[in-house]
C-alpha cells in the first residue's frame, strides 16, 4: 500500500476507532445498568470508565495495527516499510524539536520522512 494511502487510512481509523469506542463503551453501560453497583452508575464514572477508556483502548489498537500489522511499499525499492510515528529530539540549543512521521523499510534501510507532524497543526512547505 502506498504511504499516503496508509497516512489517510490510519487517520480516519483513528477517528473512527475514537468515536466508536466511546460509543460501544457507553452502549455496553447502558445494557449492564441494572447489574452494576451504585459507584458505576454516577455520571462522571461512567463517562471515564465506559466511555473514554474504550475509546482511548480502541485508539492505541488502531495505532498498534497500522504500526506493526499493515505495511506500506517502500517507494526506493518496493519492499515492506513500516510505520515509525513521529519523533522528538532535541536540537542543538536544547530544545524540543518534534520530527515528522517516518516509515522505515525494513528491506533496504530507506527511510522516507513524510511533511506531516502530528504536534502541530500546519503542515510545512
Amino acid at each position: 500500500m502506498p504511504i499516503r494511502l496508509h497516512l489517510f487510512l490510519l487517520f480516519t481509523t483513528k477517528i473512527a476507532a475514537l468515536i466508536g469506542g466511546f460509543l460501544l463503551g457507553m452502549d455496553l453501560h447502558e445494557v449492564m445498568q441494572a447489574s452494576l453497583p451504585d459507584i458505576l452508575n454516577e455520571k462522571i464514572v461512567r463517562f471515564f470508565m465506559f466511555g473514554l477508556l474504550p475509546a482511548l483502548l480502541a485508539l492505541i489498537l488502531t495505532d498498534l495495527l497500522f504500526r506493526y500489522v499493515i505495511p506500506v511499499r517502500c517507494p526506493k525499492c518496493g519492499g515492506r516499510a513500516r510505520y515509525r510515528g513521529s519523533q522528538t529530539r532535541k536540537n542543538r540549543f536544547g530544545a524540543r524539536q518534534k520530527i515528522p512521521i517516518t516509515y522505515h523499510c525494513q528491506g533496504c534501510g530507506h527511510t522516507h520522512r513524510t511533511n506531516i507532524n502530528p504536534a502541530s497543526p500546519l503542515l510545512p512547505d
